[in-house]
């Protein structure tokens, strides 16, 4: 090798030669990292499978979630309507009672709901029916009444009555 360099020296080559021996060694050296940067990717490549995995199995109970919610709400849908249904009968046979004959419906406005609602002349019923009870829904019903008092007074009459129903389920 030193004897190439003294010829090459004399033949004016040994810049020359030298310059290529280092753009070899940072030849080699690109090729190294190079060797690593394709490793790196690999690793990458085979936790990105691992993630899509495990982001499908969390798709996956998502999906059954979903299934289950759909059904509970389905059922406490069903719930719901039973529950304000038996309302209605029973608030309309203790109103039998008292003598008083009335239909009983839901009363859906813009801006409120009652599950129990029958007027006739001079009598209005309004109502909720509930599966638990407490003063908090006592209270959201006197509520109801004086929105309807306020905004709604033509469903009104001379006598309004309220009740607060409680169902509850059992075997």
């Amino acid at each position: 090798m030193e004897f190439r360099y003294a010829i090459a020296g004399y033949l004016g080559i040994s810049e020359i030669l030298k310059r290529l021996d280092n753009i070899a060694g940072e030849q080699v050296k690109l090729r190294e990292e190079q060797i690593k940067l394709r490793e790196e990717q690999i690793r990458i490549a085979e936790e990105q499978v691992k993630l899509r995995e495990d982001f499908n199995k969390i798709l996956l109970r998502f999906e059954k979630m979903e299934n289950r919610l759909i059904r509970v709400e389905r059922t406490l849908e069903k719930l719901t309507i039973d529950v304000k249904d038996e309302a209605k009968s029973v608030i309309k046979f203790k109103l039998r009672e008292f003598g008083i004959s009335l239909e009983l419906t839901s009363l859906a406005l813009p801006d409120l709901e009652i599950n129990v609602y029958g007027a006739s002349d001079d009598i209005c019923v309004i109502g909720e029916a509930t599966v638990r009870a407490g003063a908090k829904l006592i209270d959201e019903l006197l509520e109801k009444f004086e929105k309807l008092k306020t905004n709604y007074p033509n469903l009104l009459r001379k006598k309004n009555y309220i009740c607060n129903l409680c169902i509850f389920a059992h075997e």
